[in-house]
């Protein structure tokens, strides 16, 4: 039963995956059209579209891997932000001696490194455990407790717990890591995109046809 709802989520995964890939190709192919690469068939002029969402955090009742993922895009988000919208600008302010009142921001680069950084960071670490077939989400916790010993962003508030907590720039988030590493396999079998590669959808069988 289990494994039976690992593979539909994995489905469900990919093809929202392959649609949102092919909904940027469609974008991007239609904005070519005001370059004059040809490619597009939207009106000249509509050459960007910007979106940037830095309030998207979760802090739900119980925290996953799913949260993990969108609140470590949202850092993500935030180091963009604080990049080009903060510390550039106002750098730029400073050279060309524009008066203003500077603007204090949280530099994240501390909690990304936390997530991302090689070899120790929360992330590598996950995916090193994955190549292990005797892994489970119990090593993972402790093996990252070893790695992270002493971090400022990452905390393990209970011995023998299942959570551990991190301290994102919007506050702290405890994740329970129960299924992290079956969702960052996240593994879809040949037999069900051989399926939906002969899908009686044309757009569904589309995306899986390559």
């Amino acid at each position: 039963k289990d494994e039976a709802h690992s593979s539909r989520d994995a489905v469900a995964r990919a093809l929202y995956t392959r649609a949102f890939d092919w909904l940027i190709t469609r974008i991007n192919s239609c904005l070519q059209t005001a370059r004059g690469d040809g490619g597009g068939s939207c009106a000249a002029g509509s050459s960007f579209i910007g979106l940037l969402d830095i309030f998207g955090f979760e802090i739900m009742d119980t925290n996953g891997f799913e949260q993990l993922c969108i609140n470590y895009a949202n850092e993500k988000l935030q180091q963009f932000f604080n990049d080009n919208m903060l510390r550039n600008e106002q750098a730029a302010y400073a050279e060309d001696g524009v008066e203003w009142s500077f603007v204090e921001y949280e530099d994240n680069t501390g909690v990304l490194e936390t997530l991302e950084g090689r070899p120790h960071g929360l992330l590598p670490v996950l995916d090193d455990q994955c190549l292990f077939a005797s892994a489970t989400d119990a090593t993972f916790l402790q093996e990252l407790g070893n790695k992270q010993a002493g971090s400022r962003s990452l905390s393990f508030p209970k011995i023998g717990a299942t959570q551990f907590v991190v301290r994102h720039s919007a506050g702290g988030v405890e994740y329970h890591v129960a299924g992290f590493l079956d969702k960052n396999k996240d593994q879809l079998f040949g037999d069900l995109t051989e399926l939906l590669a002969g899908s009686t959808l044309p757009f569904v069988r589309a995306l899986f046809e390559s």
